[in-house]
């Protein structure tokens, strides 16, 4: 009986734990076609400063004037492989990357759950047919945009794992390499 009871009590705990969405089951912060938690996209540094609750370090690209395409960071350090792009100066896309090139796993997932680790798999099962898929020579991109296809998210992966994504608008959102 009592093996019983111990086989019930696994199968609930089983059942509960594939009722949890992805996002409920990790708990990351959550990049969407949004924003990444109260960050929102279009808004300015100093409003994406005062919804992170610390300063960002910016970085101005090397082709324009200042205000045109930047990018900017934390200044404490954390979230070092969190990157914010804004372009006339408004919030335009969001990285995630590895820090320092690293394979090391942010604690930043998108809202179904896919972060840097995750297989092109889970990415294509997760999203389903809102997927698009164009490949490369070293690596894939799989995208996911709105209806509208004027945000979303986009995911890099190498060897079938995903490396960075990003979410953000259009048109800064395709840019391969940022303001560069």
């Amino acid at each position: 009986m009592r093996a019983l009871a111990g086989i019930v009590t696994v199968m609930a705990i089983v059942i509960g734990a594939l009722q949890t969405s992805p996002s409920q089951a990790s708990g990351d912060q959550l990049l969407t076609s949004d924003g990444l938690g109260q960050v929102k996209f279009g808004m300015s540094l100093r409003q994406v400063e005062a919804a992170l609750g610390a300063p960002l370090a910016v970085f101005p690209n090397s082709y324009g004037a200042y205000g045109d395409c930047d990018t900017a960071k934390r200044k404490d350090g954390r979230d070092a492989g969190l990157w914010f792009m804004f372009e006339a100066r408004r919030l335009t896309r969001i990285d995630v990357s590895p820090p320092g090139g690293t394979r090391s796993r942010l604690a930043i997932s998108t809202q179904m759950g896919v972060g840097i680790g995750s297989t092109e798999a889970t990415v294509k099962r997760r999203y389903g047919a809102a997927v698009h898929i164009e490949p490369r020579t070293d690596f894939n991109l799989l995208e996911v945009f709105d209806k509208g296809k004027r945000r979303g998210v986009i995911f890099e992966t190498e060897g079938a794992l995903v490396t960075t994504f990003r979410a953000g608008l259009e048109p800064a959102i395709e840019y391969s390499e940022g303001c560069e």
